[in-house]
């Protein structure tokens, strides 16, 4: 937790999150954060984290380039910082994998309870082709879900689909 909630008082409004943490973020993230409808996790401890750390030869801070929309890698990857957020929900853990359409990433999701649980993000490339077979995935992983209970144990439960920062995310 990056602010001193209580869990049971989380969700907050963007503009609580602004007042507890709003100095931890990049000037784009401040304007972002207020088109979402609450926070759970704003990621404000990863600002310090550099793409040097992530393998690329650049020194700039990832959370200043962020005001610069520099979200992606040279493949159309989302740039992966340990620490940081996905739809200020998910706290980002390390990489899983990476593939032709996108990565996988271990996380935290901050809005399950009664405590934050583990859970894995598929994030799309910033190709519109990409993000189709995401959501596609997403479709059938529903389907299967609702159509075999006796099933569950063996299928991945889609907890949350969202787009975020041009990318098709999947959490599941």
């Amino acid at each position: 937790m990056l602010w001193t909630r209580q869990r049971s008082e989380l969700p907050i409004t963007p503009a609580e999150a602004l007042a507890c943490c709003g100095n931890h973020l990049s000037a784009y993230e401040r304007q972002e954060i207020l088109g979402f409808p609450c926070v759970y996790y704003c990621g404000a401890h990863a600002q310090d984290a550099t793409p040097a750390s992530m393998g690329s030869s650049e020194a700039t801070p990832v959370k200043q380039q962020s005001s610069l929309l520099h979200f992606d890698d040279c493949e159309h990857n989302y740039r992966i910082v340990s620490g940081d957020h996905v739809g200020y929900r998910f706290e980002l853990i390390d990489v899983l994998g990476c593939g032709t359409y996108g990565v996988v990433v271990r996380a935290l999701d901050h809005a399950a309870l009664p405590t934050p649980q583990q859970c894995a993000l598929k994030i799309a490339k910033s190709i519109s082709c990409h993000a189709a077979i995401l959501r596609r995935e997403a479709a059938m992983l529903e389907l299967l879900w609702q159509s075999k209970p006796a099933a569950r144990m063996w299928i991945p439960q889609v907890l949350e689909r969202l787009v975020f920062r041009s990318h098709e995310v999947l959490a599941i």
